[in-house]
């Protein structure tokens, strides 16, 4: 897992990075998932990126302020004369429900995530930033249940 962030940066793959949370997220209890919302499961999303030296790589912004007051949840921004090996930069946005979450549900979560990332790629800001990825996640409980790459459009 050292190497989960270089994953992310050099090679476009967030799969061990995912798992890290994934297993992070486990290690709550019942108890801890009381009262869990959004904001906790990114919090999580944010440490685990720190703890793994995201910080080497890129600037990691939360509730990153845009143009027009959008705000992805998450950016990470390749950091200016950085390592030029880092292959892309990221929006990602992070939408949580509880265990008893149906199909629908999901689903419903994942199209409003996927709308707000088309609206977020077509800032003036990011418009034309080919480098630029938006990613949604939508976090069951303690599993990611949907974690891709929204197209441009």
């Amino acid at each position: 897992m050292q190497d989960a962030v270089e994953s992310i940066a050099y090679r476009d793959s967030f799969g061990d990075f995912n798992q890290l949370v994934e297993q992070v997220l486990g290690t709550q209890s019942n108890d801890d998932f009381k009262g869990f919302e959004e904001k906790h499961a990114r919090l999580i999303y944010r440490t685990c990126l720190t703890t793994q030296g995201v910080q080497r790589l890129y600037l990691l912004k939360s509730e990153y302020e845009s143009s027009g007051g959008r705000k992805p949840d998450i950016a990470l921004l390749d950091i200016r004369g950085g390592d030029t090996r880092v292959r892309y930069n990221y929006l990602i946005e992070l939408k949580y429900l509880n265990a008893d979450a149906t199909a629908s549900r999901i689903k419903s979560k994942r199209k409003e995530a996927y709308d707000q990332m088309q609206e977020y790629l077509a800032l003036g800001e990011f418009e034309h930033d080919t480098r630029l990825k938006g990613m949604i996640c939508v976090v069951v409980k303690d599993k990611i249940k949907c974690f891709e790459e929204v197209p441009r459009q």
